[in-house]
């Protein structure tokens, strides 16, 4: 890393003579010692050992695998602690694969999430739910939690099982019951898995998720200055209670990592930043945010930030003491006590209410919720390839919530749970149970009907080929194949998108004679139909 015993010491202002009397230090002793830097520079290392066996393993791994397509990565990684080995943007940009759980700290499914646009190589994401004692039988958590997965960037849903541990509350909250029956908990999220399977999934897939112009610095290195601290719980206080207060506003974020913000993609991207906590911030990270806000951004803190700097000594806070002072596009607000305000209905508006009159100016979102929001129920878009929205509510508690949805007047509004046509809607009243998931799409201009074309047939290629689209908007459509004698053939049940070409191959031993194939719009749900001849 240093390649010279004169540059560490040039580096971390030490007077080392050779690398031989480098010597890891517990957390404790470099407290005492006042060996921070060397504190955090093992952990460093050690570090890049682990991601290095990572590399390895995986590379291994696919020179076995029969297609070369292994897929590899930790299990349950993600803690906000500077023992969990490294932070969460290096390891996702050298693994295939990761799978977080639900019961751990909340921001790191948004930490996940939102590095996912920077590692393109995580095919992969999974999140861990099923026999908690909590989950099983909770209908309104079994009902919401696919989609929550699927709309944040997740595609694989991990049902946990009891695993033999007989302390567990769960243990025997099977998927499947010894009889091979599904049991009922699963049933509930399995009916949600297979509705999104027939055209909101693969919509998703092809979409952008949008934020409203915010960004939150994700700073492992701020993880192991609260440790040092002993102030973790503030961190994880920190970043819960602001995710909190911008999902029920009904406002939508990405967490940035510090080596986006130095390369100009806080500016490019996003119009204000947050910094949860941020006790350690770098000379080339502030050097980012200082750029940030002179193209015109705004930063929020809930603290003083900057005690230390990347390497855990004295840091830029006395410099940024200037900045928040002078009240412009750098403000100090404390929001973590909105976990304890937002179970106060009176409480909890007014704060969210300060909070939106903060960021005045400098949103850019296109739908809201009227009186700023809920707790517990959050709002996400997606854009749409070529143009138009997803938009969709989620109700994470068991009580009903009734709302108001305000949405720009110009766009044409379809119901995809419901399948309904709207119409151009400036505001929508939503009755949401407990659990209760909606999704609308918002269209430049209605849609048309669905066009089907067959393909021609060649002699080596005798299977019937469709193309399905509704002229320039994106749309997904579900399609099923009902043999001569009208019985439904589910092995031949399919999805595509707009323009991708669908596949029917009969077995040599289906019947002959004319074959139905309907297609349901995913948008709409309308349905249409072609028939073909065998």
């Amino acid at each position: 890393r240093y390649q010279s015993v004169e540059k560490l010491n040039q580096e971390m202002g030490s007077q080392y003579h050779s690398f031989a009397e480098l010597k890891p230090l517990p957390l404790e002793m470099a407290r005492k010692q006042n060996a921070l830097p060397l504190w955090i520079e093992y952990n460093r290392f050690f570090e890049e050992r682990f991601l290095d066996y990572f590399k390895v393993m995986l590379q291994l791994a696919r020179q076995q695998d029969l297609n070369g397509k292994a897929y590899l990565g930790p299990d349950g990684f993600g803690r906000l602690d500077p023992f969990e080995f490294c932070g969460m943007y290096e390891l996702l940009q050298t693994v295939n694969y990761f799978n977080l759980y639900t019961y751990q700290a909340p921001p790191q499914m948004e930490i996940g999430r939102s590095l996912l646009q920077y590692c393109p190589n995580v095919s992969f994401r999974s999140i861990y739910a099923g026999s908690y004692g909590s989950q099983y039988m909770n209908y309104e958590f079994m009902r919401s939690i696919p989609w929550f997965m699927l709309l944040h960037g997740y595609n694989g849903f991990f049902w946990y099982m009891g695993n033999g541990k007989l302390s567990y509350s769960s243990e025997g909250c099977l998927a499947f019951m010894p009889d091979l029956r599904p049991s009922e908990g699963f049933m509930v999220a399995a009916e949600q898995i297979q509705e999104m399977r027939k055209g909101t999934a693969n919509l998703v897939a092809v979409s952008k998720r949008r934020h409203d112009g915010i960004a939150v610095l994700y700073s492992n290195d701020s993880v192991a200055a609260a440790t040092v601290d002993k102030q973790e719980n503030l961190l994880r206080q920190s970043l819960s209670t602001l995710q909190q207060i911008l999902e029920d506003t009904g406002l939508q974020y990405d967490y940035i990592p510090p080596e986006k913000i130095e390369d100009g993609a806080l500016q490019e991207n996003y119009r204000l930043l947050f910094l949860p906590c941020i006790l350690s911030l770098s000379e080339n990270c502030l050097a980012g945010i200082e750029r940030f806000v002179q193209a015109g951004g705004m930063v929020i803190a809930d603290q003083m930030p900057g005690k230390y700097d990347g390497l855990l000594r004295k840091g830029p806070q006395e410099k940024l003491q200037d900045r928040f002072a002078a009240k412009q596009e750098w403000r100090l607000f404390d929001w973590k006590n909105y976990g304890r305000l937002r179970r106060q209905a009176k409480a909890g508006k007014a704060r969210r209410e300060e909070i939106l009159e903060l960021m005045q100016g400098k949103l850019t979102r296109l739908s809201s919720f009227a009186e700023n929001g809920l707790p517990n129920v959050e709002k996400i878009e997606y854009e749409l390839p070529g143009a138009g929205l997803l938009l969709a509510a989620l109700n994470y508690s068991a009580e009903e919530q009734a709302l108001q949805l305000e949405l720009p007047g110009d766009k044409f509004v379809y119901d995809l749970r419901q399948g309904q046509e709207l119409g151009q809607l400036t505001e929508r009243q939503l009755t949401m149970r407990g659990g209760e998931v909606q999704i609308f799409a918002l269209l430049d201009e209605k849609l048309p009907e669905t066009k089907i074309e067959l393909l021609p047939k060649t002699e080596s290629d005798p299977d019937f080929r469709l193309l399905c689209n509704n002229g320039r908007q994106s749309n997904a459509y579900y399609l099923q194949g009902f043999d001569a004698a009208g019985n439904e053939r589910a092995e031949y049940a399919d999805t595509v998108l707009n323009n991708e070409v669908y596949t029917l191959r009969p077995a040599l031993n289906d019947p002959r004679g004319t074959w139905t194939i309907k297609v349901r719009e995913a948008i709409s749900g309308k349905i249409s139909q072609i028939q073909v001849k065998r």
